[in-house]
């Protein structure tokens, strides 16, 4: 989890929360009382930013503590949990609550139930399971800060029973060259000069200022695989296996199609 690009205020957060949790552990196993714990969660951040990464890891993190029986994160979206026919929405939530319990139900643009006609349904089924089973099922909230923070004011239900807040921040252009140089490294390629890491300065800095719903990690890994089919189409007729198979060029930056 610390070795994880950016992120770091979560990382911090996460920490205290740890603490907290082993001090509830550590005192349980002895005798002594301590408050009940709820962990429901809202991740706030736009797209890319890490907070399904995370809500994976919080599930070992949980699970290592004792605080959810299963190390599982079961993922979900909106249209996986209401139904487009009246009265079937409170089963669909519910066959989803069932597959998650005992870990984490993590919620992707949790936002987009309060849009929808049938979501008053899904959201009663959500808030009556997160009261009672609020000791075998952690659910986790995900989406944009600003819908979400409508959602939840909308939703005091929600709002009553969720009492850690994560914000998730874009990430700086020098973390989306690391993540990219990751990515590289996963593929066993390298690069070849300074020239590649400040054309990908240029590429991500134009990216966040042209497009105020950046999409952070998933640019890079979009980028990335841009580079790849340049690379391809670049290293055609090469011979030399090393440049072919391990070597990204400035020029594999230059991308002569719009895939």
């Amino acid at each position: 989890f610390n070795q994880l690009v950016g992120l770091d205020n979560i990382k911090a957060e996460v920490k205290d929360l740890y603490e907290y949790l082993d001090l509830q552990r550590s005192k349980k196993a002895r005798g002594d009382k301590m408050p009940d714990v709820e962990l429901h969660m809202v991740y706030l951040g736009n797209p890319g930013t890490g907070k399904t990464t995370v809500a994976r890891f919080m599930g070992g993190i949980l699970f290592n503590l004792g605080f959810i029986r299963y190390n599982k994160c079961i993922e979900c979206e909106s249209k996986d949990l209401i139904s487009d026919v009246a009265g079937q929405t409170a089963i669909k939530t519910s066959e989803k609550i069932q597959e998650a319990m005992g870990g984490i139900l993590f919620i992707d643009e949790a936002y987009a139930i309060g849009e929808n006609v049938y979501g008053a349904e899904c959201i009663a089924t959500l808030i009556k399971a997160m009261e009672d089973f609020r000791n075998d099922l952690v659910v986790i909230l995900a989406g944009y800060k600003v819908e979400m923070e409508r959602f939840l004011e909308i939703n005091s239900g929600f709002k009553s029973r969720v009492p850690y807040t994560f914000e998730f921040k874009d990430y700086t252009i020098q973390e989306l060259i690391k993540l990219t140089l990751q990515l590289f490294s996963k593929y066993n390629l390298q690069i070849q000069g300074s020239m590649v890491t400040e054309r990908l300065e240029e590429i991500y800095s134009a990216a966040k200022r042209a497009d105020a719903g950046f999409g952070n990690g998933r640019y890079v890994r979009t980028t990335v695989d841009k580079i790849l089919k340049q690379h391809a189409i670049n290293t055609a007729n090469v011979e030399d296996e090393f440049k072919r198979n391990n070597l990204i060029t400035i020029s594999d930056l230059n991308f002569t199609h719009k895939w």
